[in-house]
């Protein structure tokens, strides 16, 4: 792998061997930046649209894929097309947002040791990989513009931790000029003036220290209509007393001023926290002052599922803040999601918050009355809050402070949308590189961990911090383990729970506690939602569909919907461009749910109801592409509630293949262990999945799927599908270049189709043998199979007879005798048009144009390539898109239109891409040299 240096901090570029590359236009280079921002993550289409337009127009996913495709022409393989998404796969030092984090991190880790130089180097060598504000030569009307001055924020942020370093290091005049270039720009941030102020003291200016103070207050003033704050207040009248601790560093208070009792309660702070520093660092922003409203308290709701780390976050955050509430900083934990606790009321955390102040008015057991007497006493204070595990809105509303010096950080596993928060944050799992950062923070790898065993014991965390502190525990107690034997441990799916348990903590009941909000809940959709979470236990799919989670439940689709908003309010799953998911751990506590709380019974019906629904919809949406020939087996939808498969046109089939393939992968893994009653529309859900592979030539992935569906056939004692599915198999291993595996494939094939009696069978395997005879150069042999096929079926097929003479056609071209090939291929045609075979069309109208083409008949051969790239744009077929554009590209070559010639090359070019297809890209830019070349590819497009 090349090595690469993607850099952001400034003007984007990417250096490859020390060459910088061309990185496109405006909207090109914003996705590159999007994906650096979120390197090695996948991250959707829709949410990359969300970053580029502030109003995605319809198109946006079509540009997406257009810029996609011009970003891997210059970075390669490093560009990864995912699921619905694109990933930016970037290793070790390559980027220079991660190596400021990393030195930020080690410079942070130094100053807690005390080691206050090195501190300081590590946080100047963070600064030295800013060349400029943080992507500032991308447009700054997108709203990725935003995410950008997150970043610079955390610069500053380092900036303010590091100027404080030297201010103890005693570099005072270094110091005094840095603080003025910096305020030039960011006058309103009354840490950097406090640094100003205390410099100008030490080094004996005081008149100036007073000078700056007045500054600072005109700032302020002029920029927010504010005052200084407490802190920028207390500096002054302490710089006025000459106070002593100016020198040493220590707190200052005004002379004569009794040291109040005030409150200090936040618990102690996370000794780690790894990968959050966007979080934070747009916390510090929105709490800084600039922009503040000063009538108003800053309220900051941070939510996420249990686990994610939320109560660390706020705490971090507020340990940081706690300076500049010098009024007192508050704690309390609401037990929102507290196993076997009821949550605390407003009345009673507004008595606890009074006490904590010292008020002797709280005797009122009325919340109106005590939440007004907490208004009135933080009316003037600067206080910050910290109100952990929050059950609801409501709970914590009476709870905020009036003063706009308050702060009030929120933590909820649930989306409190109504809380009119200053910021909301919602926590996903960490990175990978956080994830195994927060392993080796907790204790580094031994000598004895083999390499990667870090990464396998995060992956296996789900990256969840919690389950990362206790898998450290858990090694930490047994010395004798290596990390390579914890990830055993962890491996199996049934048992990882139990390991991710010490005595005071687990995951199991961190999951339990969400689940019991569920189920004890009495709002709308909360028992349904309950419900729903135990039967996605028992169909365990990458991502779930609205349409097969209403099969699953079967519920109308008002109330799957609001069961969903249920499930996603709490994190249970998470929506990802249209779908949801189960994180791979709250998969695992679904999976015991269904098992343990479920009867066999229920969890059969539940499998039932969605096989069938998504065989009827896969039966449907293959019809829309060509016509079905199998005697599939009808399956019939049985779910009562849920709306009926609706997949009538081909847009609505090509999404609904686009949407549910993986999750239909998924159905045919459970099939191969589940239950026989699973078989039959298992066998459609294969069949009709085939069809939608071979499109995107993912021939792979299609012999897995027929190669368990082979496996449950024969188990089954069906050898007729056993039969079809081995001639299946034989065509996808030929095109792959496995011939001897495909002839043994397709003998045994015409074998168990004979014993069967199974004429439809027979006529398809000999019709596959015929174009393997073809391919090989035996024309004769493939001449009489096809002859032998034709007898079989007589006229009593059309759809049959349609393919045989297709490949009838083929055979006669392979052997020079184009005329003949015309011949067949036209009686194909005018039979696939009859019965409605628009795929079928589209490959004899390949093979017509390649005919015509051999024997020079050039606008004839131009006639059906046009047509077929027609019908393929319209059917989403990228493989016979690609092979009709390389065609017409050496007609229109041979005719003298370069330009259009141009257009196909350039277009068949990116559907390689595309499709992932790396040979053939190779074979279409053989085609452009030669206009005369026929390469040997018809493989692909030969079954048709």
């Amino acid at each position: 792998m090349h090595q690469f240096d993607f850099r952001i901090l400034g003007p984007l570029s990417v250096t490859c061997g020390g060459e910088e590359l061309l990185l496109g236009g405006p909207k090109q280079r914003g996705l590159l930046a999007a994906l650096l921002l979120n390197s090695n993550r996948r991250v959707a289409l829709e949410r990359l649209a969300e970053l580029l337009w502030d109003e995605p127009p319809q198109s946006a996913t079509a540009n997406l894929r257009t810029y996609a495709s011009g970003l891997r022409r210059v970075i390669g393989d490093r560009l990864l097309a995912r699921d619905g998404g694109y990933e930016l796969a970037i290793g070790p030092g390559e980027s220079d947002v991660e190596r400021f984090g990393e030195l930020v991190s080690r410079g942070r880790a130094e100053l807690a040791a005390g080691n206050q130089s090195a501190a300081d180097s590590r946080l100047r060598e963070a600064l030295d990989q800013w060349r400029g504000r943080c992507g500032e030569d991308l447009p700054g009307d997108i709203p990725l513009a935003r995410h950008l001055g997150l970043l610079d924020e955390q610069r500053l942020l380092v900036l303010e931790d590091s100027l404080q370093l030297r201010l103890d290091l005693a570099d005072l005049r270094q110091t005094v000029t840095e603080v003025r270039v910096l305020l030039t720009d960011h006058s309103t941030r009354e840490r950097l003036w406090a640094v100003l102020m205390t410099a100008l003291y030490r080094s004996g200016d005081v008149a100036g220290s007073l000078a700056a103070y007045r500054a600072a207050a005109e700032a302020l003033d002029r920029e927010l209509g504010m005052r200084p704050g407490q802190e920028l207040r207390d500096l002054q009248q302490a710089i006025l007393a000459r106070d002593p601790a100016l020198e040493t560093g220590e707190a200052v208070r005004t002379p004569g001023t009794p040291v109040p009792d005030i409150p200090r309660q936040l618990p102690r702070d996370s000794r780690v926290m790894v990968g959050r520093d966007d979080e934070l660092a747009a916390i510090m922003a929105v709490c800084s002052g600039a922009g503040r409203d000063p009538a108003q308290p800053t309220v900051v709701s941070i939510d996420g599922q249990a686990g994610v780390g939320k109560s660390a976050l706020a705490l971090r955050a507020a340990h940081l803040l706690a300076g500049r509430h010098p009024d007192g900083q508050l704690y309390v934990d609401l037990r929102g999601t507290t196993t076997g606790l009821e949550p605390v009321s407003s009345v009673h955390a507004l008595a606890g918050l009074l006490r904590a102040l010292g008020d002797p008015h709280q005797t009122s057991l009325d919340e109106h009355e005590l939440a007004a007497r907490f208004r009135t006493i933080t009316a003037d204070r600067a206080l910050l809050l910290v109100l952990d595990n929050a059950s609801h809105t409501q709970q914590v509303l009476p709870l905020l402070p009036a003063s706009g010096n308050c702060t009030a950080l929120v933590t909820s596993r649930r989306r409190l949308t109504t809380l009119d928060a200053s910021l909301c944050l919602s926590l996903d799992v960490l990175s990978p590189a956080a994830a195994r950062a927060t392993l080796t923070e907790y204790g580094p790898p031994g000598e004895q961990d083999e390499e990667g065993a870090v990464a396998d014991v995060a992956e296996l965390c789900g990256r969840l911090p919690l389950a990362l502190r206790i898998a450290a525990a858990r090694r930490a107690s047994r010395p004798d383990w290596s990390l390579a034997e914890l990830a055993r441990q962890l491996a199996d799916d049934r048992r990882r729970l139990d390991e991710l348990s010490t005595d005071d903590v687990s995951v199991r009941a961190a999951f339990a506690a969400t689940f019991d909000a569920l189920r004890l809940g009495d709002k709308p959709g909360e028992s349904t939602a309950a419900e729903l979470f135990r039967l996605m236990g028992a169909l365990p799919m990458p991502t779930y569909g609205e349409e097969v989670l209403a099969a699953l439940a079967d519920v109308a689709e008002a109330e799957l919907k609001l069961a969903l908003r249920r499930l996603v309010d709490l994190h249970a799953v998470e929506p990802r461009a249209g779908r949801f998911v189960l994180h791979d751990l709250l998969r695992l506590f679904a999976a015991e749910l269904a098992e343990h709380e479920l009867t066999d019974h229920e969890r059969e019906a539940a499998l039932a109801r969605v096989f069938s629904y998504c065989a009827e919809a896969s039966r449907q949406a293959r019809a829309q592409f060509r016509p079905v020939r199998r005697d599939l087996p009808a399956v019939v939808s049985i779910a009562r509630q849920a709306p009926r498969p609706r997949c009538d046109t081909i847009d609505q089939a090509a999404i609904w293949f686009d949407s549910e393939r993986e999750a239909l992968r998924a159905m045919v893994r459970i099939a191969d262990r589940g239950p026989a009653e699973l078989y039959l529309p298992t066998t459609v859900i294969v069949d009709a999945l085939s069809a939608d592979l071979e499109r995107d030539q993912r021939l792979p992935e299609a012999i897995e799927l027929n190669e368990t569906l082979a496996r449950i056939a024969e188990r089954n004692g069906d050898n007729v599908e056993a039969s079809d599915c081995w001639r299946y198999l034989a065509s996808c291993h030929q095109r792959l270049g496995n011939r001897t595996l495909a002839r043994d494939y397709v003998a045994r094939g015409i074998e168990l189709a004979r014993k069967t009696g199974q004429t439809t069978r027979l006529v398809s395997a000999l019709n596959t043998l015929a174009i393997f005879n073809t391919e090989s150069g035996d024309f004769g042999a493939a001449e009489s199979l096809v002859t032998e096929a034709l007898g079989l079926v007589g006229d009593s097929d059309e759809v049959a007879v349609g393919i045989l003479l297709n490949t009838q056609g083929m055979n006669a071209r392979w052997a020079g005798d184009n005329a003949k090939a015309v011949g067949h291929l036209l009686a194909s045609l005018a039979i696939r048009r009859r019965v409605g075979d628009r795929v079928g069309q589209a490959y004899t109208r390949y093979q017509l144009g390649r005919a015509y083409l051999a024997s020079d008949r050039l606008e004839d051969a131009l006639l059906h390539l046009n047509a077929l790239v027609e019908l393929a744009v319209d059917l989403s077929a990228r493989d016979l898109e690609r092979e009709g554009r390389i065609a017409r590209m050496q007609v229109l070559n041979r005719l003298g239109r370069l330009v259009e010639a141009k257009e196909d090359l350039a277009q068949a070019l990116d559907l390689c891409e595309v499709v992932g297809q790396v040979t053939a890209r190779s074979q279409v830019l053989v085609a452009a040299a030669d206009p005369a070349a026929d390469p040997e590819r018809d493989t692909a497009l030969a079954t048709g």
